[in-house]
């Protein structure tokens, strides 16, 4: 097609860019030597990354030109091209966006570490490796979990399988005088030789709640009042830990035991964005309860592993993962940690 044949002007400006398009320069000096070298060798061989090419108001002449990085240094999002005057950025197949007078802009998509990053000498490797062991991610491959209910309306949430299994196991110190957070239910589903169950919240409107109070600041219950606590998932939105586990420690009566359950990773709750605070590594459970409870008397375990936790993030449900993929647990990558700490007779 003949630029005489073309009546739109911003259809001329696009066909004159594409024939200039093979001396266009883009100036990479943020680039080491060699790799400047190499990109400039593969613009002579194809153009394969496109150029930058200036014009001025009447639309016919049209001159090399370099980006001006703003920020140079900065992460690749935040360093984006500044165009001075009227800039056309043309890559090997244009998307048209909209500009004003005689100005078209066409994204170009950086790859990753092009702008504002330094270069790195074991890119090859790191780009050998990505071929040798591809992630291939599939229908978690997404911005928004699978589940907004930590996977409960797909099944079992992976961090209950833990928890629950924590508890299971735990069945004999679930006895005599209980008390358990917001509802009874690991009591009545776990507990053995219960004598009586209490129910602790903060939250006056819980009709299960029969201490209403603030564990934190619990004076008001009675030292030695229970010969078990079950506190799983609660210690994250309490910001005083501290005065929690002494809290926990002393409404204990001599022997009893408290189970704790932590996340190390989650999601935060919806309704919970504001007073949601910590995540508790097995090492922070060690000085958290040992500080408070005899020595040899706390039992900290790190449960899951990368695969588990990934699964818990995107809401999938435990059935959704084999039970060898669940009993693997890795300490580097814990999902729950769980403790069992006894008070001393």
């Amino acid at each position: 097609m003949l630029l005489a044949e073309v009546s739109d002007p911003l259809q001329v400006r696009l066909q004159h860019s594409r024939c200039l398009v093979g001396r266009a320069v883009v100036a990479d000096d943020h680039l080491e030597c060699g790799q400047r070298l190499c990109e400039r060798r593969l613009d002579r061989l194809g153009e394969r990354r496109g150029g930058v090419v200036r014009g001025d108001h009447d639309g016919k002449r049209r001159l090399p030109a370099r980006i001006d990085l703003a920020d140079r240094g900065r992460h690749p999002e935040d360093a984006s091209p500044r165009p001075s005057n009227h800039v056309l950025i043309m890559p090997t197949n244009p998307t048209v966006c909209k500009g004003g007078d005689n100005v078209c802009l066409v994204s170009t998509r950086p790859t990753i570490g092009e702008l504002g990053a330094a270069p790195d000498p074991l890119r090859w490797r790191k780009r050998l490796q990505r071929v040798r062991h591809p992630a291939w991610l599939g229908t978690i491959r997404r911005t928004k979990p699978l589940s907004d209910h930590y996977g409960r309306d797909r099944g079992t949430p992976v961090d209950r399988y833990y928890i629950e299994q924590f508890l299971a196991a735990e069945r004999a110190a679930i006895r005599g005088r209980v008390l358990e957070v917001m509802n009874r239910d690991y009591t009545v589903r776990f507990g053995t030789a219960v004598d009586s169950s209490d129910v602790l919240d903060i939250d006056p409107g819980n009709p299960d709640a029969t201490i209403v109070g603030d564990l934190t600041s619990a004076d008001a219950v009675p030292t030695g009042s229970f010969d078990c606590f079950i506190l799983t998932q609660t210690l994250q939105y309490i910001y005083d830990l501290k005065a929690a586990v002494a809290h926990a420690h002393r409404i204990l009566g001599p022997g009893g035991t408290v189970l704790c359950t932590v996340p190390v990773v989650s999601r935060i709750d919806r309704l919970e964005l504001g007073s949601e605070y910590w995540r508790l590594t097995a090492a922070a459970c060690s000085r958290l309860f040992g500080d408070v409870f005899p020595p040899n008397s706390v039992t900290v375990r790190a449960r899951g592993n990368v695969l588990a936790a990934v699964a818990f993030l995107v809401g999938m449900a435990a059935e959704e993962l084999s039970t060898r993929e669940l009993e693997r647990d890795d300490p580097f990558f814990p999902l729950v940690v769980t403790v069992r700490a006894t008070k001393s007779t």
